[in-house]
């Protein structure tokens, strides 16, 4: 005996016919679709697979896609195994367009290995529902990485001139320094877009290098406004190591200005030889500052001598001292500030995803019901994982080398009382706060009742947890260095 169990429309595509046999087989489908279905869809999207729906039974999804890493732009794939889509966002396309009971089930896209570059943000804004959910999955050990990166190659890397590094202090990085054209390829230049070689952050080449009992930061100096007190720009001795630069078009500075826990960045504007005296700019962000204030130089091309430091010249050319083979080196310039990966929907889960290479957070999400596991997240310019609603999990993720805070839980209601009831659990977060490393934390609970257990946080510059709420359950960390 068979029962017809689902008769619709999708939109311009003609019908689907789902059928179930009861008799030894829990779930039998099939997927019928009319030639003129096939000219009637605008792009021409098939379901590789669709299933009927039966909530009494776990079994497959209503519908699986597959996608695969293409940029022919005369390639039209139609979501199954033989011809996948070309992109994630096509996937998203033809979930859209899917009627409500179409998806009933469910729906995984299987997501092939490969780089899936990204301009600009990639949205999730389909739901799935709590029996159905819509789940994006690495296929099989391959590795799919959205990136939102621009690939730097290294055969286009060149030796310097020995001219243009001559004013290297060290010597194995002037031996050692390579050169990109970056304006030559099309690539804007900003200081807020960031360079990532092998999952790492590169470093804007800095004076002094690091902040330890060894090497203390500089400290501002015989302070005076340039207009009326307290304003800037302002004025400082210089110190003595400016007068050892060939230049100091570029420069920046970076530091702690006022007081110890609000970081502030600044520009070189001038400087006087013959007095001794810089003129300090403060574009933007907190613009106090002190006698005593601490600081530190970067983007100097003279105080490169660390193996990922680098410095851009104002006519646009990366000079990029590698650690290592740079024939070995996967190098990456950030060419927007936009959030990576944007989720606005519920019930939906990402599984075996690296998401990495951006100057904004790399995952965000607002809903119900999200979850984020086994993924790897970060070289961001701002956040890494910050997730907001209820019922959301976090699991066995990778979160690193953020510029803020890297992994965030948020929601539940504060003055009812209500509990987001989310969960983060056996993640390894390590090497955040790169950009602003004061008060941004390895793992912070805003709202109401979270859990956070079995996590692991390493190399914070300041804080390794951080919550502002109630009913917080913080157990079975591990928090290092």
């Amino acid at each position: 005996m068979t029962d017809i169990v689902l008769v619709e429309e999708i939109q311009s595509m003609s019908r689907i016919i789902t059928a179930k046999n009861h008799y030894g087989i829990k779930r039998f489908c099939s997927l019928l679709l009319s030639a003129a279905a096939v000219t009637a869809c605008s792009q021409g999207i098939l379901t590789a697979d669709v299933y009927a729906a039966d909530e009494s039974i776990e079994t497959e999804p209503t519908a699986i896609f597959y996608v695969a890493p293409n940029y022919d732009p005369e390639y039209n794939g139609n979501g199954t195994f033989d011809m996948p889509f070309s992109n994630i966002n096509e996937a998203n396309e033809a979930i859209a367009i899917m009627p409500e009971k179409a998806r009933a089930g469910g729906v995984t896209v299987y997501i092939r290995g490969g780089d899936y570059y990204q301009d600009k943000t990639l949205r999730f804004d389909v739901s799935g529902t709590d029996g159905g959910p819509i789940v994006y999955k690495a296929y099989q050990d391959e590795v799919p990485v959205i990136d939102g990166g621009y690939r730097l190659l290294s055969e286009d890397f060149r030796k310097p001139e020995a001219s243009e590094v001559s004013c290297i202090k060290d010597e194995t990085a002037r031996n050692s320094v390579v050169v990109y054209d970056l304006k030559a390829e099309g690539l804007d230049v900003n200081s807020d877009f960031e360079l990532y070689y092998d999952g790492n952050r590169g470093t804007l080449a800095r004076y002094p290098n690091a902040w330890n009992p060894d090497e203390p930061p500089l400290q501002l100096k015989n302070v005076a406004a340039v207009g009326d007190p307290g304003t800037q720009p302002f004025t400082c001795d210089a110190d003595e190591v400016i007068s050892t630069w060939h230049s100091v078009e570029g420069v920046l500075l970076e530091g702690h200005f006022y007081i110890d826990w609000i970081q502030t960045s600044a520009v070189l504007s001038k400087y006087d030889e013959e007095n001794g005296r810089i003129e300090v700019s403060i574009p933007s962000g907190n613009r106090d500052y002190r006698e005593g204030g601490r600081y530190y130089f970067r983007n100097v091309l003279d105080e490169i001598d660390v193996p990922g430091e680098y410095y851009i010249s104002p006519e646009g050319l990366l000079y990029f001292y590698p650690d290592g083979d740079i024939a070995d080196t996967k190098i990456t310039y950030t060419q927007n500030t936009q959030n990576l990966v944007e989720v606005n929907a519920d019930y939906v889960t990402f599984d075996g995803l690296i998401v990495e290479n951006t100057g904004g957070s790399a995952f965000t999400a607002n809903g119900r019901g999200i979850t984020v596991q086994n993924c790897k997240i970060g070289c961001s310019g701002y956040r890494g994982l910050d997730i907001n609603g209820y019922d959301n999990y976090v699991y066995n993720n990778e979160i690193s080398h953020t510029g803020y805070a890297a992994l965030l839980l948020s929601g539940g209601d504060l003055e009812l009382g209500i509990p987001s009831n989310s969960i983060a659990d056996n993640n390894y977060v390590h090497d955040f706060g790169e950009i602003k490393s004061v008060y941004e934390a390895g793992l912070y609970g805003h709202g109401v009742g979270f859990t956070f257990t079995h996590n692991e946080v390493a190399y914070s510059p300041h804080l390794a947890v951080s919550t502002d709420g109630r009913d917080i359950v913080m157990k079975y960390n591990y928090i290092h260095d």
